[in-house]
């Protein structure tokens, strides 16, 4: 499991070149909520254009994305990210 995902620009290129089964995760969030504007499993080459006009859609598009190996991987990311901070 890789502890850093990928932090990519969202352009078409980048969602090409993924592998199939990534899981995208857009850096932009609806409101003060955890809930990103786009979140998807990369689809099967043939269905790359339909998930590239839902990103558009979304407006994540020409924007800072993170690339996880699996949807379960972003989840132990966010609870890392999201867990109380220790004080000292």
């Amino acid at each position: 499991m890789t502890t850093q995902p990928m932090s990519v620009k969202l352009i078409k290129k980048i969602l090409l070149a993924a592998p199939e089964g990534a899981y995208l995760v857009s850096n932009c969030f609806h409101g003060y909520t955890t809930a990103s504007i786009f979140e998807e499993i990369v689809a099967p080459p043939l269905d790359r254009e339909n998930q590239w006009k839902r990103i558009v859609a979304a407006r994540a598009d020409q924007r800072l994305c993170r690339v996880f190996a699996t949807q379960q991987e972003h989840q132990v990311w966010l609870q890392k990210v999201l867990a109380p901070q220790a004080k000292d």
